[in-house]
Order: structure tokens, then sequence, then C-alpha cells
């Protein structure tokens, strides 16, 4: 029976097969910046939840059929540590696109934990899926500490300045976050500190405004440090606001309910729509005015790239 084949899926890979009788293709990413749109804005959790992990996640896609196997992840500490510490903590977890929330679909790990490079084990899960993607390791009360730190960071042209922002899913010991700055991406300066929040465990968003502008490529990044002291850095965000699309272009109105526009500089754009599931729903070149008034009413993300840059925002349809 299809309904019976278990899903086994590895950490560090990634697949494009069919599993027994139900074919499904498989993309695996691991704690990288940009993460997508999804991840970013999706730190709502069902009552049984505590919170993700941030530093691995499957997205699974059901290519044909409808039965709905139980799914197995597996850890395996080396180069990477998931802070997997507590078994009868640990769920899997699936984010909901319909609702923007992350649910427990139940499950007890079992196998070797722990802060060390040695820990490896599994987890099944335990509640029927009605849907795939996407997918990563839950604690249901908050006593497996998971990778739940920094969710995004980027540096945009905005009004002569630099506007620098950044958001954490969770936050443990967290004393403050130092804003560093280079024109060559090895030397690196110290342009300003904002404090952190010690302990959370919801997200929260963070900004600091460099009045240092240029139009020369500037790279930003983060230096999170612990009140132990502690510390770590994040990837880096380049910014060249030389004719930069984010300073040069406005979506008005949000929300609408009939036509949207985007008021650019340049011509020669491709803009892109895509609904809460992903799916690519409206694409065009060089449209400045979008006729939304038979989108059903609901939130969606709009892309446009001009060839070097692509500028995302989501855009509410409302009626």
């Amino acid at each position: 029976m299809q309904s019976s084949v278990n899903i086994l899926l590895w950490l560090y890979q990634n697949m494009n097969c069919c599993f027994g009788f139900v074919p499904l293709r498989i993309f695996f990413r691991i704690y990288q910046l940009p993460y997508p749109w999804w991840f970013t804005t999706g730190h709502l959790y069902t009552s049984s939840l505590d919170h993700v992990s941030d530093r691995e996640w499957w997205e699974v896609s059901r290519d044909v059929g409808t039965s709905t196997p139980t799914i197995t992840l597996y850890w395996k500490d080396n180069n990477i540590n998931h802070y997997i510490t507590d078994n009868s903590d640990l769920r899997v977890a699936h984010y909901n696109i319909a609702t923007s929330k992350w649910e427990n679909m139940g499950g007890i790990g079992s196998g070797t934990v722990g802060s060390g490079t040695t820990a490896v084990g599994s987890i099944f899960s335990t509640v029927a899926f009605t849907s795939y993607s996407p997918l990563t390791f839950g604690s249901e009360g908050g006593t497996n500490p998971l990778p739940i730190e920094l969710i995004n960071f980027k540096a945009k042209c905005l009004n002569n300045k630099i506007d620098i922002s950044w958001s954490t899913a969770s936050e443990t010991d967290n004393d403050y976050f130092t804003i560093e700055k280079s024109i060559n991406a090895q030397n690196w300066n110290n342009i300003g500190i904002v404090k952190g929040a010690g302990n959370s465990n919801k997200m929260l968003n963070y900004s600091f405004i460099d009045n240092n502008y240029s139009i020369e490529t500037t790279y930003y990044r983060l230096k999170q440090t612990d009140f132990d002291g502690n510390y770590k850095y994040s990837d880096y965000s380049v910014v060249n606001c030389e004719n930069n699309i984010y300073s040069n272009l406005n979506v008005y109105p949000n929300p609408t309910s009939n036509n949207i526009y985007i008021d650019t500089k340049t011509d020669n754009i491709k803009v892109r729509i895509y609904n809460l599931s992903g799916s690519l729903i409206y694409e065009a070149n060089s449209q400045k005015v979008i006729d939304l008034t038979n989108f059903p009413e609901g939130f969606y993300m709009l892309t446009v790239d001009d060839g070097n840059d692509v500028y995302r925002q989501k855009i509410s349809v409302v009626k």
C-alpha cells in the first residue's frame, strides 16, 4: 500500500528520485542565507510547538498519487552542530503555507544527542500529513535549543543612506550585535552596536542606518556576541547604490483591490507574482501596471528583476 511507505530524509543530501511507490522531488538546503521568503516570514507556531530549527529544512513535493507517507528525519553532527539535546522533546515540524504556521507532526527522537560532533539519530512523524513541504526539526516544550538564530540579514540603499535590517527567530544569551563594514570583504570596520534581547523565543526584527553613504560596492556583516564573550559572524550582504533597483523602485498601493503600480526608472524589468504555495501565477516583461482585479483575496509575493538585482515585496489583495 502506498500509504505505508516511509520516506527517509538524511541531512547533507540533494535528491531527485522516487521512494517506494511514491515519486517525490526532494530539495535539501543547509543553513545558508538568504532563506526562502516562506521561512523568513513563517515563525508562527501552533500551540503544541515551541520553535523550529533554522539550520536545515527539506522541501518535499508529491508528483503523483494522493498518499501521505510518514516522514523520518535523520541528523548526524559532523561539521555542523544541530543542537538536538532532548529526544523526548524533539518533533517533526511542518510549515503549513495555508495557515502560515509551523505545525507539530509528532514523533519522539531516538539516538545520540548533545552539543558535540558525534550526535546521530532520527525521528519519524506520527501525525498524518495532508500536504508536504517544508519540513524540519521542532521542539515541543522548548528544551531542545536547535539553531534558531539569525534568519535574514540585508542591507539596501535608501534615500542616500544604507538601511541594514535583520531578524532572529529566537535568541539565547544574546548580548549584542556589532555591525561591520568593508569595501573589499576582507578588512572590516565596526560602525555600530545594537543591543540584543538576551533570551527570546519569538521572532524579533532589528535595524541600523549607515549614514556614510557611498555609491561604490560595500559589504556589511553582523558579529553576534553572547554574554559569555563567544561570538560568530553572519554571511555578508553586498550593496551598490549606483542605479540600484532598491533605491529607484516603489510599489503601490499596497493593499490593493485592482491595479498595482511599479514606479521605477528602469524599463527593462521582469515582473513575477507567486502565491503562498510558491507557485508562479503571473509573469510579464517591462510591465509597470498590473491588474489584480481577478486575483483572489489574500497575500502574494511580487518580484521585480532588472537583470542585476531582484526586488521582493509581499502584496495584499483585498475585495
